[in-house]
């Protein structure tokens, strides 16, 4: 990310620092996530739920999802913030790119993001990572 960008080596040691913190959370949002989904199931086969039940079990998979998306834009606001205007510029062509594919079938979502990375010359700067049924992007530095 740091060569798309442009950053200075200050700059590309700030956003790997924020990627680590980033990461290692969002790695527990999505466990969370889906130690909650595997609790649906279960609740199919069980007489003893109600429909409020089931809403709440459901509500808590999306509180796990808002949380999830939450921490996403606040990691990239936090990079945001230590671009200068022009970094800025191809911070939000990059993302934009990025966080609009969202719900094609897994099979689309590497081929659109292997296109996006050529179409943007990250080349091996863009890392797709399959865990479930997620896809993780993972913007790396290269080392």
């Amino acid at each position: 990310m740091h060569r798309a960008l442009g950053l200075t080596p200050e700059q590309a040691g700030e956003v790997r620092a924020l990627h680590q913190q980033h990461f290692a959370e969002m790695d527990g949002l999505q466990q969370e996530i889906h130690t909650a989904r595997l609790r649906l199931p279960e609740a199919i086969f069980s007489v003893a739920l109600g429909e409020a039940e089931i809403h709440e079990l459901a509500d808590q998979v999306g509180e796990k999802w808002s949380l999830l998306e939450v921490n996403r834009f606040e990691h990239f606001k936090r990079i945001e913030a230590l671009c200068d205007p022009q970094q800025k510029d191809r911070l939000k062509t990059l993302l934009e790119g990025v966080l609009t594919t969202v719900a094609p079938p897994p099979a689309k979502t590497w081929q659109a993001q292997r296109q996006l990375a050529v179409k943007l010359s990250l080349g091996d700067s863009l890392r797709l990572k399959q865990r479930g049924n997620a896809i993780l992007i993972l913007l790396y530095s290269g080392k």
